[in-house]
């Protein structure tokens, strides 16, 4: 009777935890089989990782797929792993992705744009003017003094390149008469002709200072923006 109550019970048990009744009669003889888990017999250690680390690291390597590099090595009568061993290994590394070092952008501050005097801070820019005939422009050049919005300079010509643009900052600068001892600064955007080497180095011949804004942001030159609106 006692015999035929337990394995009611059991039956009872496996229905409710949704296990067969014959696992549940083996694990009363036997107890739970547990997965004990198994090391494969060829598998590496973690000095032969870091041995296959060290190799996609080096100079020789970094910039090789896993595939470039088992070819590479066979061409040399070398044998270090498979392809699959390689990405494995990097997968545990999390290095799937490209192992070199990836330039970081600078973080960009936002520019401060005051001045308290005239020629402490200018800032300048270029706009597009339709000509006379349709698909025709002009670029006008234009300087202001950020502190009394006054235009120091202004030029338009038919093209927009750094030479025209280093023409007209000595034609402003000339024109208002200033020299070293005036510590002046000159914000502009990042277009080309004003990042261009040659109107970055003109500017440090002439002692000014430069201003940039910020990548992809309209409203760190507002002066000249809203001059050209």
């Amino acid at each position: 009777m006692e015999m035929l109550q337990r394995r009611v019970c059991r039956s009872w048990l496996s229905g409710l935890i949704g296990v067969s009744r014959s696992s549940m009669n083996r694990w009363h003889v036997q107890g739970p089989l547990r997965k004990i888990p198994r090391r494969a017999s060829n598998a590496m250690s973690s000095a032969e990782r870091q041995q296959i680390l060290d190799l996609l690291h080096s100079e020789e390597f970094v910039e090789d797929t896993p595939y470039q590099v088992v070819s590479k090595l066979l061409d040399r009568g070398k044998w270090l792993c498979s392809v699959s061993s390689m990405y494995r290994v990097l997968g545990e590394a999390k290095e799937l992705k490209d192992r070199r070092d990836q330039r970081r952008h600078p973080k960009y501050h936002k520019p401060v744009l005051s001045a308290t005097g005239p020629n402490q801070l200018w800032s300048w820019d270029i706009t597009r003017l339709p000509g006379e005939i349709k698909g025709k422009y002009y670029f006008l050049y234009v300087m202001i003094d950020v502190f009394s919005r006054y235009v120091v300079g202004w030029m338009i010509t038919h093209e927009e390149n750094s030479d025209r643009a280093q023409h007209f900052i000595r034609e402003a600068i000339r024109q208002q008469g200033i020299e070293e001892s005036n510590q002046l600064t000159i914000h502009s955007d990042r277009g080309s002709p004003m990042t261009a080497s040659n109107t970055v180095e003109l500017l440090a011949v002439l002692g000014l200072a430069q201003s940039f804004a910020r990548p992809r942001v309209s409203d760190d030159n507002p002066f000249s923006e809203a001059q050209f609106k």
